[in-house]
């Protein structure tokens, strides 16, 4: 049997930091509390725009077709006036000019019924309808609503004949209505179509506009939630609706305040707990046999780690990634980042060692494969008693995103925790490594059972289920490091068999996670005993790999070393041997009489026999 880390521990710890005061439920329910208000007052907001937008539009498309009805009876009486100046005697207009004066002031409405048909029409726009009619145009790209009413005034001017002469026939006298029916109800259709239809296009409008400002503002709280506070500005600025939209503008500044008024942290200060797969039934994994004692010391159960990471988010504790805490400068040197939150925020890293779901795990209580449900998201597949297979949150990963969906908060810039993994038995659940094609003389006896309980198996349908949940993991803020290919103990292993080990990382994982420039070392067994990496063979090799950030195992409460070439951080193991024997060393993070599993068979047996 292979085994599962035994990592190597030390017991000495750093001075504790005592843990910032944590947000108490009253101030979360109240902080719920004031964000519905918030949205209610945007609602009420954008619905008065609304109705304020609208109204000016009547207005004017009434005086437009006032000035059009206008201008057509001056032509006409201008026309009609030279035709009874010359020819009048001929027409029959005896009185002359006079007459015609006086026949075409009936023609002008009055100011009270302009008045009147405006509100007439008004009426029958409806929301509803005009929502429906541009719901396919929802995707299509915003603008500023100031540029878009020039937009449809020039359209207007550019086609004046769409609103007809509602107004004019309203104020006809009852001789003027019958004298030629074609010319007047010509101008009632035209009005009586165009109307409802410049009216809903405008609702429409406005109807994408609200929900396009709703939605960046939605998305920029969201990122200051996650302390992205520099983003969320950002995100609103650069939108035209920042410029006249008075709820982008406060939320900005509040941003800006809340951003001012969060805590430094260097890299030295944030520690790096992990975990391997979760126990999910401790009666499998706990049965009495040969795997028993290693399950026991260095796993954790699902129960312990549900409680463990509620403490901890109730205590102020946020998830970082290595890249938050440095990174390489333009010039290809590695330099310390700094971490701002709010103060009674501590951040820390999480990593989770060997999520592979080796083939020896099978049957013990463990899941088997990390999978990508219906709706996108990363679950895991558990084997029940009976054999049925099911789809749920059986490990880190899923009870992580999960947690994280509910507490957006616990995720610092929507950063998760680093994924290591080996390739000898693939990844993820998924068989990606070639040995299961080519079948090595070598080849060990579970994957020759694996093999043969799955004559269907095809290596390119196993590295793409594995890439398709490796993209979805990345896409939630998850990293990948590599753990070695075969889970090699890089303290005492040769340089031969390092670069052939690299190399079959390189040519079976990383095609599949994107690469890495991450090693968290198998076993938790660095390449030195804490000295700069400056000089040594195998540093050498591994940075020529592309490799820039190592982890290792000291149980230590803070390690990091940074130099121009590397970032080096140390690790504390959250498992049954530690919370049994070192729990002081966990006191900063949670209390371990809360936490451990009474399942647990105890003692935990000792590491190494002693």
């Amino acid at each position: 049997m292979k085994k599962t880390d035994t990592e190597q521990q030390e017991t000495s710890v750093l001075e504790e930091k005592q843990a910032p005061d944590s947000n108490t439920e009253g101030t979360l329910d109240k902080e719920l509390q004031e964000l519905d208000k918030e949205s209610k007052q945007e609602e009420a907001y954008y619905e008065e725009r609304r109705k304020e937008r609208h109204q000016r539009n009547l207005q004017r498309k009434k005086r437009q077709m006032r000035n059009r009805n206008l201008a057509l009876i001056v032509t006409v009486l201008i026309l009609l006036g030279g035709a009874g100046y010359f020819w009048g005697d001929q027409i029959g207009l005896k009185d002359g000019v006079e007459t015609l004066v006086t026949r075409a002031k009936a023609l002008i409405p009055e100011k009270k019924e302009d008045t009147e048909t405006a509100e007439a029409t008004a009426t029958p726009v409806p929301e509803k309808e005009s929502e429906e009619q541009n719901e396919t145009e929802d995707s299509k790209e915003t603008t500023d609503p100031a540029d878009s009413a020039e937009s449809e005034d020039s359209k207007e001017a550019e086609n004046p004949d769409d609103s007809g002469n509602a107004d004019d026939e309203e104020a006809d006298s009852e001789e003027n209505k019958t004298a030629d029916p074609t010319v007047t109800q010509a101008p009632v259709k035209a009005e009586a179509d165009f109307m409802p239809q410049a009216a809903a296009a405008g609702a429409g409008f406005i109807h994408r506009q609200v929900r396009h400002e709703k939605k960046v503002l939605t998305t920029a709280k969201n990122k200051a939630a996650q302390y992205d506070y520099d983003g969320a500005i950002k995100l609103l600025k650069n939108d035209n609706a920042y410029q006249y939209n008075v709820h982008f503008q406060n939320a900005a500044k509040k941003y800006k305040k809340e951003k001012d008024n969060c805590v430094a942290w260097s890299p030295e200060q944030v520690t790096h707990i992990f975990y391997h797969s979760l126990i999910v039934d401790t009666s499998k994994a706990f049965d009495g046999d040969y795997k028993q004692d290693g399950y026991n010391q260095v796993m954790t159960t699902m129960d312990e780690f549900n409680k463990i990471t509620q403490i901890m988010y109730e205590e102020g504790y946020v998830m970082v990634n290595l890249y938050d805490l440095a990174g390489l400068d333009d010039d290809g040197n590695m330099k310390a980042k700094t971490v701002y939150l709010p103060e009674g925020k501590t951040p820390f890293v999480l990593s989770q060692d060997d999520v592979c779901y080796y083939h020896s795990q099978d049957g013990d209580g463990i899941a088997t494969k990390l999978v990508v449900d219906e709706d996108g998201k990363v679950r895991n597949e558990y084997v029940q008693d009976d054999g049925s297979t099911v789809v749920g949150d059986y490990d880190v990963v899923p009870l992580i995103d999960r947690f994280v969906e509910a507490h957006p908060d616990f995720a610092y810039h929507g950063h998760k925790g680093i994924v290591a993994l080996t390739g000898y038995n693939g990844i993820l659940g998924y068989r990606t490594d070639i040995s299961y094609q080519t079948r090595p003389d070598d080849l060990n006896d579970d994957k020759l059972a694996w093999l043969n309980a799955h004559p269907d198996f095809d290596l390119e349908t196993e590295r793409a289920g594995a890439k398709k949940v490796a993209d979805a993991m990345k896409k939630e803020g998850w990293t990948f490091a590599s753990h070695t290919w075969g889970h090699k103990n890089m303290s005492t292993v040769s340089m031969e068999r390092l670069q052939t080990d690299t190399t079959n990382y390189k040519e079976n994982v990383d095609p599949l996670i994107g690469g890495t420039d991450i090693i968290i070392f198998a076993f938790g067994a660095d390449i030195n005993n804490g000295g700069v990496y400056t000089g040594d063979e195998k540093f050498n090799y591994l940075k020529s790999q592309g490799y820039d950030y190592y982890c290792n195992v000291d149980s230590n409460k803070y390690f990091v070393q940074i130099t121009d070439e590397y970032f080096r951080m140390g690790r504390r193991n959250v498992d049954g041997y530690r919370m049994y024997y070192n729990p002081d060393l966990l006191a900063d993070l949670f209390d371990a009489s809360e936490v451990f599993d009474s399942s647990r068979p105890t003692p935990v047996p000792p590491m190494n026999g002693g």
